[in-house]
């Protein structure tokens, strides 16, 4: 904004009356500036329209900074303020006005009376109410900050629309009168300097030349044989951030970052060469912050051609310095995007592409319009509904090679004018992430034909199972033909043989001899031997999985009844834990207890009476090798003959008997083995020969 012209009336402000209220209100403002009237005055009269226009409970201000501080200068609806108030020091970088002056950015707070963090902010709430407070930089059109207009607002709001406007245009206006008060000032101040000291008015009319060359600046002029320094009074601001107490060339030095005296040397050194003094280095300020600063000048000479002075000016680039690392990530996450990244001017040329989009569209340099970038119906169809909406996203095929992308293409407008000034451009080459599709929709058809395959062997599996199942069936019905046949047809043929024979001890004792007899019970014997191992197998092939007869039993009640019917157990030591209830089938379980412990029993040591224990605990299928569950583990422990512990397996097989000597059909741990099956159980056994056997037993709980 020039500070000669009034601020610009936004076209979309149809209130005719505020518009007339506003030109008026400038107007006033200019013939003030040009009358002289204080700055101070001049920023009073304009927030009092600001008041006007705001509404009821609204109150402003302007704080302009002042030696390092930020000092109220103006305000409308508020009281009175003692000096020490309305003052914002250095020390309080928290305050939203000095965070507005340094971030030159809007800061909105809501604003309570112990949280105050000015003592004036603390009396507005508790007396005038105010709830909120925006402060909103005056920045000039060089970039710089000239001060803060703060509004107050007796509610905790946040701009709107109608707010924006008002406040783009006070500020507008208020920097005009900042400005053109500022520029006055000068001027007055260089015409004093000319009266005092007419010997100088060469070198202060050097000076103002360079300082109007850019708001913001400081100039200075270095006598090179006296190295006495001439300087604008902003410079010592700029190089300290306060009034400096020398005039000499140790201004320079004192405040340079002491990392940065290579960066002055390397300067002054060309500048002895060309004449042309430039560089940019870092200067610490008095209270620790460090700013960048830029140092352009030159040397002065004399008639003869040596040179006489040394002048030029000084700016703060600290913000510009932050920008540019700001913008150097910016532009590090665009160049190493993986993604195309362009820019194109209003025209649609290029005017910037990233590596991968040179890579992407084999661009080395030259013209390039965004028509030549895509392919039909990009022209037709695409950029239409890109103009209208401002965005337009979806798939596209580029000219070079029919490449597929998915593109996302934005217009950019001018934030003053409004006017169309790029259109930026985002491509991701589909052609690795369409191949893996394609290799997925591959694998899909893979995967549906193996599953097929798989459910045909899986039919075929059923089919064979079934026919398994039946031949099983089969076989049950056979084994069942063949228990009743030796239930039946095979025991007849020996209850005879042992009738016939009893008939014949009785009635021909006398006549057989001692021969005879002895031959006649030895078959009496083997009779007796052959129906005990057909009933052991019919036994043995009854055992069924079958559920039907399982009842809740105690094993309690089981164990003590198989004690009662053993034989053997006079001279017997046995011990017996408490045992559970569980679902069984009775009879098996009395099955299960006699044989292992009627074994128990049998297979004693000579000499020694038979110690016998039944222990029972709690264990997880995990600690055990079984399917996840719970299970009981019950023990059957003798101190008898023991076996050897390669047949710790082989003993649970039908006929294994390993001691001839001691009677037995060997289908008793058989029948054992079968019933912890059938309840989906295990039964193992552990011995050493000569210390006894242990036989543990897994049942479901």
């Amino acid at each position: 904004m020039s500070s000669n012209q009034p601020a610009e009336i936004p076209h979309k402000w149809a209130d005719h009356d505020r518009l007339e209220s506003l030109l008026i209100n400038q107007a006033e403002v200019l013939e003030m500036i040009s009358e002289e009237v204080p700055l101070p005055e001049v920023l009073t009269h304009v927030l009092r329209w600001v008041q006007e226009q705001s509404g009821e409970g609204v109150r402003t201000s302007v704080y302009l900074p002042d030696h390092g501080m930020l000092r109220l200068t103006a305000s409308a609806g508020l009281p009175a303020i003692p000096a020490d108030f309305g003052v914002v020091e250095d020390e309080n970088p928290e305050d939203g006005i000095r965070q507005a002056l340094q971030t030159g950015e809007m800061i909105v707070s809501e604003l309570s009376e112990s949280e105050a963090s000015r003592p004036e902010e603390a009396l507005l709430v508790r007396y005038l109410g105010v709830s909120s407070r925006w402060a909103i930089p005056l920045r000039a059109k060089s970039g710089s900050t000239l001060g803060v207009l703060v509004f107050y607002h007796p509610t905790a709001t946040m701009p709107q629309a109608d707010d924006l406007l008002i406040i783009r245009l006070v500020s507008r206006t208020a920097v005009t009168a900042i400005e053109r008060t500022r520029d006055l000032e000068q001027r007055q101040r260089f015409l004093r300097k000319e009266k005092i000291a007419r010997e100088r008015i060469r070198v202060a009319e050097n000076m103002a030349e360079l300082a109007a060359s850019g708001a913001g600046m400081g100039s200075f002029v270095i006598d090179l044989a006296t190295n006495d320094v001439i300087y604008s009074h902003g410079l010592s601001r700029i190089l300290t951030g306060r009034e400096a107490e020398t005039r000499d060339r140790s201004l320079f030095v004192g405040a340079l970052h002491p990392e940065d005296g290579k960066i002055r040397d390397q300067a002054y050194e060309e500048c002895r060469k060309t004449g042309e003094l430039r560089y940019e280095a870092r200067f610490v300020w008095h209270n620790g912050s460090i700013h960048w600063i830029k140092v352009i000048g030159g040397y002065a000479y004399d008639t003869s051609g040596a040179p006489v002075h040394l002048r030029g000016i000084v700016l703060d680039i600290t913000t510009e310095m932050l920008g540019r690392k700001e913008q150097h990530k910016l532009m590090t996450l665009i160049e190493d995007s993986a993604d195309l990244k362009a820019m194109f001017s209003d025209t649609r040329q290029l005017t910037y592409l990233n590596q991968s989009g040179r890579k992407l569209t084999g661009w080395e340099g030259g013209p390039l319009s965004l028509d030549e970038l895509f392919a039909e119906p990009f022209v037709t169809d695409i950029l239409p509904e890109l103009f209208a909406s401002g965005r337009w996203a979806g798939p596209v095929h580029l000219k070079n090679g029919d490449i597929p992308c998915h593109a996302d293409l934005t217009t950019i407008y001018g934030p003053t004018t409004g006017n169309l000034i790029g259109i930026g451009v985002t491509l991701r080459d589909l052609r690795a992430e369409l191949a893996a599709q394609e290799a997925l929709r591959q694998s899909e058809k893979s995967y549906r034909e193996l599953s097929e395959r798989l459910e045909q062997h899986v039919l075929q599996r059923t089919q064979d199972l079934d026919e398994k199942n039946n031949e099983l069936i089969r076989t049950n019905r056979d084994l069942e033909q063949f228990a009743y046949i030796a239930s039946h047809d095979l025991q007849e043929p020996l209850r005879k043989i042992q009738s016939f024979g009893s008939m014949l001890e009785d009635r021909f004792r006398d006549r057989l001899g001692e021969e005879g007899r002895e031959l006649l019970g030895k078959m009496q014997n083997a009779a007796g031997r052959m129906r005990t191992l057909i009933r052991e197998i019919l036994a043995y092939s009854r055992i069924s999985k079958a559920r039907d007869h399982f009842t809740r039993v105690n094993l309690n009640d089981v164990v003590g009844g198989v004690l009662d019917d053993l034989d053997g157990r006079t001279d017997a030591e046995i011990h017996i834990d408490t045992l559970p209830e569980l679902e069984a089938d009775p009879f098996q379980m009395v099955q299960l207890f006699q044989n292992l412990l009627s074994n128990a029993l049998k297979f004693r040591q000579p000499g020694r009476a038979p110690v016998v224990s039944v222990t029972c605990d709690t264990v997880s299928g995990e600690e055990t090798g079984m399917r996840p569950g719970m299970y009981y583990r019950i023990s059957v422990r003798d101190n008898g003959i023991g076996f050897e512990e390669a047949y710790r397996n082989r003993i649970f097989e039908v006929f294994q008997r390993l001691n001839p000597s001691y009677p037995g059909t060997g289908i008793g741990l058989a029948i054992c083995a079968k019933i912890a099956q059938n309840m989906n159980g295990a039964i193992t056994a552990d011995s050493v020969p000569g210390a006894g056997a242990v036989f543990t037993v897994l049942l479901p709980v």
